[in-house]
């Protein structure tokens, strides 16, 4: 996707402060799977997957 196409809408919706710390904070939970290398912690981080 190019900057140029994204609206002033999805940058509305981006913008949040929360949704910044949200995803700064959740990102190394996505990394314990590998560290602990558990199946079935994988399972539960890919299922909450967007999209």
């Amino acid at each position: 996707m190019d900057f140029a196409q994204i609206s002033d809408a999805m940058w509305q919706r981006h913008a949040h402060p929360l949704s910044v710390w949200s995803r700064l904070l959740s990102t190394p939970l996505a990394f314990v799977p590998l560290w602990n290398r558990s199946w079935r912690q994988g399972l539960a981080v890919w299922r909450r997957l967007p999209g």
